[in-house]
């Protein structure tokens, strides 16, 4: 399949899950299975001994942390749903198809999957400080709130990878054809986007027909995801470029575990804000998308 079709199966993903979501949105706690699935099939690409941390890592973990709080403390005071929104398009870790996309654009996976491991596990850990900070989640502990974090996503991201490990040990004849099917990823990524996508339109639909949520309001989160997601892409890059992989560094800032996203917002921030990176969700599939487009018009 060329990659100009796999750029619109992208698009097509995110149109069935927006006019399909009063089915789709049903069907949307397959999402973290998927997810694992994708992952697992992307790891057994990658070598243990492929896995160690560079400069790279800590610059793009460090603008992750501290612009984030950044934003948040700037826009508060004019907007609370806006800075969180904003806040969590920037905190959230790296989106788990992100070595998918990676692999597409030509950058090196083991560096981009290092990176995935230390943005989640450090969201899950810092995450409970940063929402007590912001006073939305009261109804949990701290030690609370990090056990529970850590146990929706570290098993989503390290399980994948120590099974993929112990195939390779048990099977190597399994590792080695489950190495060949990484177009399996693709498809399981946009069964994924379009479940996401039919979620979050139900949410926005609801708010919108309740009047919690004005079409004024709307409009500004929305722009507020795009300006966020063409300089996290942007920065990205040239952070990238200056340690000898622009792709990583793009993706790795730029492509966002929007599905974690969502749920931290619904679960710990006010659920309105999730408005934000659900938006983030449409902008980085279609800079995604033109870049895969680009990426074969330059070949």
């Amino acid at each position: 399949m060329s990659q100009q079709i796999k750029s619109l199966f992208l698009l097509a993903a995110m149109a069935a899950g927006i006019f399909g979501y009063r089915w789709l949105a049903e069907l949307s706690f397959l999402s973290p299975y998927l997810i694992s699935s994708m992952l697992l099939f992307t790891y057994c690409k990658v070598s243990l001994k492929d896995l160690h941390f560079t400069p790279l890592h800590w610059w793009l973990l460090g603008f992750q942390l501290l612009v984030s709080l950044l934003c948040y403390v700037v826009l508060s005071p004019i907007n609370a749903i806006l800075a969180q929104g904003v806040m969590i398009c920037i905190f959230i870790p790296t989106a788990n198809a992100s070595p998918v996309i990676a692999g597409m654009l030509g950058g090196n996976v083991a560096v981009l999957a290092t990176y995935l491991l230390l943005c989640n596990v450090c969201a899950a850990l810092m995450a409970p400080i940063y929402f007590s900070f912001m006073g939305e989640s009261a109804e949990y502990s701290f030690w609370g709130t990090v056990l529970y974090i850590c146990k929706r996503v570290i098993p989503l991201i390290i399980g994948p990878l120590l099974v993929a490990q112990i195939i390779e040990r048990v099977s190597k004849r399994v590792h080695d054809k489950m190495k060949k099917l990484q177009k399996v990823t693709f498809y399981l990524w946009n069964i994924t986007l379009m479940f996401v996508m039919a979620g979050a339109t139900k949410f926005i639909i609801k708010e919108l027909e309740s009047g919690v949520l004005r079409v004024g309001e709307f409009i500004l989160y929305l722009a507020a995801a795009l300006v966020v997601c063409l300089l996290q892409f942007w920065l990205g890059r040239r952070i990238g470029h200056k340690y000898g992989d622009a792709v990583v560094g793009g993706q790795g800032l730029g492509q966002k575990n929007t599905i974690l996203a969502i749920w931290m917002t619904q679960t710990y921030l006010n659920p309105v804000a999730c408005i934000v990176p659900t938006a983030y969700i449409v902008w980085q599939n279609i800079v995604n998308s033109v870049q895969i487009w680009q990426h074969k018009s330059d070949k």
